[in-house]
């Protein structure tokens, strides 16, 4: 259309697609004092003009979209009828539908990113879940089903609005189908039969609910992800229409991730769009996006979404990275989710910790105990022998916990620690499926999928992080409150720990507790007479290395040259004296 053509009251500026059935054309109406606005004009086509189904079909869409007001779909502002020809005024969108959109980005080798194709999903399903509940002036539920959610019928303006439209067969007559109606006539009135639900598809069938608008939205969101519809339309439309049924209501669809790993021949240049290596890209959609598509597509609707509103959440559940609720019950997934968003609060494990935990507790608690006994012996005892007796005790306390913390602390193996803790997760995994009656090849599988994203996490640095949190912490905080008055046993104390510390690769955080051990013993002339040279050791830059323990690694003030025993010795290299070893 290359001039404006008068319409009623309204101005034909440019038709902008044309059908089967009727035409759009993009107008302008006009009001007073110079008002003027852009809207859409739906005709019936002159050769339907004689259609009483259709156009009784027409009418029901202007009636029943007209009842609708929200955001995300397209407004209806007229029905009415110019020279014979019925036809409704609507809101003009500027923009594109999804099939246009698909075409293009198929056509420069693109594809939709799937952030991208789970908002569009979710705008969608705003607008329907909206008509979905929609009630009339009595509060009476009318029941709206659109039954034609395809890429067509879904408009993406170019400020990013997302609308549905085309409310042609909504709430249709359950009138019996036949083999020909379909194909011709109420091809375009009764659904695409890529979208269309098993329910929708049984031509006896009359109860047809709103759940089948969520098995349409999951093939739409199916395409947007994988490129292609479950089920070949063109195989479809040129199968006969008992065929058609048959796979709609029997066949089982790929999972949209196995689609995707057997596009072998678009699926380096659907990776290189995404950004993905091909191997990875169905591990994009693997997981909460296979569970959310394969639910809409149940065969049996009491297994699909209740409600778009339903369905929605669980696409806002993926993008925020929280479980969803199409996924399978089962500590496997949830682990799974935990573990990914919070791998640095997993516990070393349980049983390890509190086996420490207790044998530090243990040691702390004879030690207040015979602290206790010595004190009450003091009155009893002269203070020549209080004396000798105290020093006696003390040492052999000392000893006793020093021995006993070490031999706690000396095993400590953080790697082995982390594989431990895999090994549990595996296990714990492998028996709680195991006791839902899940098969052994969906276990092996699912075990596999968990061993590959514990993979993924440094259990190894977990390990070492939760022993420094909960054992070392805590045990420093214990010598310093409880042995303020005790310096020798503080000064041991604190040696094992950081022999311990510095044993796990933990270099930094062993350097406190030695230094003020040392400074401990040097200040209470605990420091040996020199008996061997010590070698300072390197600190292990791995948690698997573990350097048998060492002596003293700080380095201390030099001699003086008046000097000549102070418990040093002089390496003649130039560097700093080495100290010898101390108990």
């Amino acid at each position: 259309m290359r001039q404006p053509v008068p319409f009623g009251k309204y101005l034909l500026l440019d038709r902008i697609s044309v059908g089967g059935m009727a035409e759009v054309f993009k107008a302008k109406s006009y009001g007073v004092e110079g008002f003027e606005k852009i809207i859409a004009i739906k005709r019936i086509l002159p050769t339907m003009g004689e259609d009483r189904d259709f156009i009784k079909m027409f009418i029901d869409e202007a009636k029943i979209a007209g009842q609708l007001a929200h955001a995300n779909i397209c407004q209806i502002f007229e029905l009415g009828r110019i020279d014979g020809s019925h036809f409704i005024a609507m809101e003009y969108i500027w923009g594109k539908d999804l099939l246009q959109i698909a075409n293009r980005l198929r056509k420069v080798k693109q594809q939709m990113p799937v952030p991208m194709a789970c908002f569009a999903i979710s705008k969608v399903l705003e607008g329907l879940d909206y008509a979905h509940r929609k009630r009339d002036p009595l509060g009476r539920p009318l029941e709206i089903v659109h039954r034609d959610c395809s890429p067509q019928n879904v408009l993406v303006s170019y400020e990013g609005e997302v609308k549905v439209i085309d409310f042609g067969i909504a709430k249709a007559t359950s009138a019996r189908l036949t083999e020909k109606t379909f194909f011709t006539e109420q091809r375009a009135l009764i659904g695409t039969p890529e979208y269309m639900s098993p329910e929708q598809a049984d031509t006896g069938s009359a109860d047809i609910d709103t759940r089948s608008d969520i098995y349409s939205l999951g093939v739409l969101l199916y395409e947007l992800l994988t490129g292609v519809t479950p089920f070949d339309g063109a195989q479809l439309r040129s199968a006969a229409y008992a065929e058609v049924q048959r796979i709609i209501r029997e066949v089982e669809p790929p999972k949209p991730s196995t689609r995707l790993s057997t596009m072998k021949d678009s699926l380096p240049s659907v990776a290189a769009q995404r950004g993905a290596l091909p191997a990875r890209l169905p591990s994009l959609v693997r997981g909460d996006l296979d569970w959310i598509v394969m639910k809409c597509l149940e065969k049996e609707r009491s297994r699909r979404y209740d409600t778009a509103a339903g369905l929605a959440l669980d696409v806002q559940r993926h993008l925020a990275g929280e479980p969803v609720v199409a996924a399978p019950p089962g500590a496997l997934y949830r682990l799974r989710k935990f573990v990914r968003r919070r791998a640095g609060t997993v516990a070393a494990g349980a049983a390890i910790v509190a086996s420490l935990v207790v044998g530090l507790g243990v040691a702390l608690w004879q030690m207040q105990v015979a602290s206790r006994e010595r004190d009450a012996q003091k009155a009893a005892t002269t203070a020549a022998q209080l004396a000798q007796k105290d020093a006696d005790e003390s040492r052999k306390t000392t000893e006793k916990v020093a021995d006993f913390q070490a031999a706690q602390l000396r095993g400590l193996d953080a790697m082995l620690m982390g594989q431990r803790l895999r090994e549990m997760l595996l296990a714990d995994a492998r028996a709680s499926m195991a006791g839902t009656g899940h098969a052994q090849a969906e276990i092996a599988s699912r075990q596999e999928q968990l061993a590959g994203l514990l993979a993924d996490a440094n259990l190894t640095n977990v390990a070492a992080k939760s022993l420094e949190e909960n054992i070392f912490d805590r045990a420093l905080k214990a010598a310093e409150d409880q042995f303020k008055d005790q310096p020798i046993v503080k000064a041991r104390l604190l040696q094992t720990l950081a022999t311990a510390l510095r044993n796990l690769g933990l270099a930094d955080q062993a350097l406190p507790p030695q230094s003020e051990a040392l400074s401990i013993r040097r200040r209470e002339g605990r420091l040996r007479p020199p008996e061997r040279r010590w070698r300072l050791p390197a600190a292990p830059r791995h948690l698997a290395l573990r350097p048998a323990p060492l002596g003293p690694i700080l380095p201390l003030p030099r001699p003086s040259a008046r000097s000549t025993n102070t418990g040093y010795r002089d390496s003649g290299s130039g560097r700093p004296p080495i100290p010898f070893g101390y108990g």
